[in-house]
């Protein structure tokens, strides 16, 4: 408890109500905190895994519907353009599914002390998750 308040319970109050106290901060983050960081940070894939899909599909119907309307004998620059946005937005989806799928996010879960790795072996993690970010000292 004395790194949680910034001083030593131990030298001011019993040692039994220091332990009680400690015991009961860590039921606190190991049944309330830690769960809900977990949810929140498999919402925030999720959601971004739905928004990302959803972009990506609306940018094959477009292309789709652009070939059907166009006459093949116009020519520009925009279907590269259109080419290298849609292979960033299937990374960026794909890079999203694979860590709402991750074993090492998932295992997480179980582990009852926080994280010691560095943050650059997670880095697909980082880069998809702003929660993960904030919570991986926590989780």
């Amino acid at each position: 408890m004395h790194r949680f308040l910034g001083y030593d319970l131990k030298n001011m109050t019993n040692q039994y109500v220091a332990f009680v106290l400690d015991l009961a901060l860590l039921v606190l983050f190991l049944l309330i905190w830690k769960p809900l960081a977990m949810l929140f940070i498999y919402v925030e894939l999720f959601s971004r895994t739905i928004y990302l899909s959803t972009l990506f599909l609306c940018s094959i119907l477009t292309k789709f519907v652009k070939r059907m309307v166009v006459t093949p004998t116009s020519s520009s620059i925009l279907p590269l353009e259109e080419g290298k946005r849609m292979e960033k937005l299937w990374n960026q989806l794909m890079d999203c599914l694979s860590c709402l799928v991750s074993l090492s996010l998932f295992l997480r879960w179980f582990s009852g002390r926080p994280s010691s790795a560095a943050l650059r072996k997670h880095d697909r993690l980082s880069k998809s998750s702003i929660l993960y970010r904030v919570f991986r000292h926590i989780i």
